[in-house]
Order: C-alpha cells, then structure tokens, then sequence
C-alpha cells in the first residue's frame, strides 16, 4: 500500500480547484507530489527537499488559483466579523440549547472585542489566533478554557469557508500549542470529599429564610450530583415526594437527556423543607428553588447567591476555598464515592446522569491520595502475599 504523508491542500475536499501536496515513495524514492483533477487526475513531481516542498506549495496555489478562475469559482462579498457571527448564529439557532448559545455568544464577544467586530473575517491569519490565546493567558484563563474560545472561532471559519462564504483559509484548521508550564500552571480539578459535603450542609440552617435553598441544594448536590443549572431550575412538577424521584427534564440537561433519578432519604427530607417554606412564605410558583427577594420570586435562585452561600459555608466548616470548585466538587466527590464503592465507571456516569462514560473518567473521577496509598501498602507486603 502506498504511504502518503499530506503536506498541504489547497480549496476544499471535493470542491473545484482542490490540489493536494504530499509526499510519498516512488520506485522508492521519497518524493513530493502535487495532485489534482482536470478533470481527470493529473501529477506533479518535486524532489523532496526543502526548495522543492516550497516548489510545489507554490505551483498547488497555481493550480488551484487556475482551476477556479476558469470554472467560474465562487464569489467572496466583503464579510465583516460580526456579520459571519450573526450568520453562523442564525444557523445553529435551532439546533442549540440556550446555554450552548449564551456560552458560545459569550466566547465570541470575547474574541471580537480581540479582533475587532468590523475585521475582514477573511483578512485575519493564524498569527491573529495565536496572539489572542496568548492574550487569554495573560488574563489567566485556564487552557482548557482558552481552547475553548479558540475552537469556537475556528469552528466559525470551517462553516464559512464550507458555504462559500470567504475563501479557504488556514485559519480553519489552527491548532494552538501550550507549553508544559502553562498545562502543569492551569487550574486543577478539584473534588469535595464525603466528609466535606457532611460539613458543608451542617454550616447551612435550613430553619433561616436566607439559607434554606443553599442547605437544600447543597444537599441535593452532596447526594445526587446534579449540575447547578439543572438543580436551580427544579420545578414541583419535578419532584415526586411518595415515590421518592425526581424528574431532570431534558430542556434543564447539558446534553438535552431526560432522566429520572431516586433519592436517598437527606434528599427527600430537604424538599420537605423546601415545601415547608413554599408554604410560609405563601409562594404558589412553579419554582422549588424560587428567588429569595420579593421582586425575584418569579424565577429560580441564582448561581451567584447559592456560590456565595457556599463561600460561607465553607468558612464556617473550615473549609479551604478552592477556585472554580463549587458545585462540580460535589459532583466529582459522589462520582468517585461510587466508583470507589463499586469499581464501575458506568454506575457513578449513571448516578450524575453523564452517559459518555470517556467524560466520566476523565473529568470526574479524579486521583485519590486514599486509592494511591492502597497501592503503597501493596508494594510493601511480600511478593507471595501479593501474589495471592
């Protein structure tokens, strides 16, 4: 079989004008290939060195610049920054959910305001996205969070290069590098252990009317593991106190999925509370969790007042803040309870409600001193006792 390495292409897959650049053996002898339809298959041949690798980059350009002009290639309007944007936005609108599109909206406003919304979206390189992650870093965005917004634009420039809306670019396929210092730099993630959740709930009086919801919820988290968002917009309909279940709807889920999950006993008692002050303060809402202000009782508590409720309570436990913890360290803290009490990977994805099991392991079930020191015992026992 012939092992080909690509070098380069230039237009899109199975569009006019697409030439090839790769290297392969011919009669064993490496060389650099430059290939095209026209409308049969055609090649050139480079030798392969470096002249010759920057010969046939530039004859490819050549190719295709010739293909495309003699058929009648597409036609690129000037397309402004912000204009690709409300173009790409108005596509997805009906396949996202509205926290995919608040977060995405957010992620571009963040590299618009870099580029500036008035850009030539096809004037901008690679260069312009490496000088933006480098940006990123210095305002301390973790990695992950700074490949986060690079492949949202990238992801942008292979729709529009798709629809023919700018011409091919590189600025599709960029893949940003980070160096060791600044992975081994990023923030770690961090779980709650089962002590901690205990604490936690201890420091929040569920009898106080600014910390019933906080308590409950910490609660909820403590026990079930479910994602802030879906967890604050609970609704009674949700919550069926005789069977002892509640229902996640699937327009709450991340990933658009109904479930139904059992509670244990704490749980069931918080939502009693929580029923218990619906009453008192004669609320007749759709909301468990409603806003604690009188003007805000028409929608759920929010993720601002619940983190600082929790800032408290760790205060009080004595409890060491941990940036960007929050409520995923209860959920990688009951994911790795699981685990550890049943060794599957697929039980703790089931219990937080994450079927990608891949997920699961790589973000949640994190490294415990606990499981490492039963390994360290291991090692110092003699070989026969670990043999058997």
């Amino acid at each position: 079989m012939t092992k080909r390495k690509i070098i380069d292409t230039v237009g899109r897959p199975r569009a006019p004008g697409y030439v090839k650049v790769f290297r392969e053996p011919v009669r064993d002898v490496s060389m650099i290939r430059v290939q095209w339809n026209d409308p049969k298959v055609r090649t050139a041949s480079y030798p392969d060195t470096r002249q010759g690798i920057a010969e046939a980059k530039a004859f490819a350009k050549g190719v295709h610049d010739k293909l495309v002009n003699s058929r009648g290639g597409p036609v690129f309007e000037p397309l402004l920054m912000r204009e690709m944007w409300s173009k790409y936005r108005n596509r997805k609108n009906s396949a996202w959910r509205d926290k995919t599109g608040q977060t995405a909206e957010l992620r571009w406003n963040k590299w618009e305001k870099f580029i500036g919304d008035r850009t030539s979206a096809s004037a901008v390189r690679r260069d312009k996205l490496d000088e933006f992650k480098v940006e990123m870093l210095k305002l301390k965005h973790a990695p992950n969070q700074v490949l986060a917004h690079l492949n949202l634009v990238t992801a942008v420039y292979r729709w529009a290069v798709d629809d023919d809306l700018i011409p091919p670019t590189k600025v599709a396929s960029y893949r940003p590098e980070f160096s060791k210092e600044q992975l081994a730099g990023a923030e770690q993630m961090s779980e709650y252990s089962r002590a901690e959740r205990d604490a936690l709930v201890a420091a929040l009086d569920p009898r106080k009317a600014k910390e019933w919801r906080a308590w409950a919820l910490v609660t909820l988290f403590a026990f079930c593991g479910p994602r802030q968002n879906a967890a604050r917009h609970l609704e009674w309909r949700d919550i069926d106190l005789d069977a002892g279940t509640i229902l996640f709807r699937a327009e709450l889920d991340k990933r658009g999925n109904e479930r139904k999950q059992p509670m244990p006993a704490p749980v069931v008692d918080a939502f009693w509370v929580c029923y218990g002050w619906a009453l008192a303060e004669d609320y007749a809402g759709p909301f468990v969790f409603f806003g604690a202000q009188e003007k805000t009782k028409d929608r759920p508590y929010t993720y601002q007042g619940l983190n600082q409720a929790m800032r408290i309570a760790e205060d009080r436990a004595g409890i060491t803040h941990v940036k960007y913890r929050s409520t995923h360290g209860h959920r990688r803290g009951i994911a790795g309870d699981i685990h550890a009490a049943t060794g599957s990977e697929k039980t703790a994805a089931n219990w937080i409600g994450d079927k990608d099991i891949t997920v699961v392991r790589d973000h949640y079930l994190l490294e415990r001193e606990a499981e490492l020191r039963k390994t360290a015992d291991m090692l110092e026992k003699p070989a026969q006792e670990v043999v058997k």
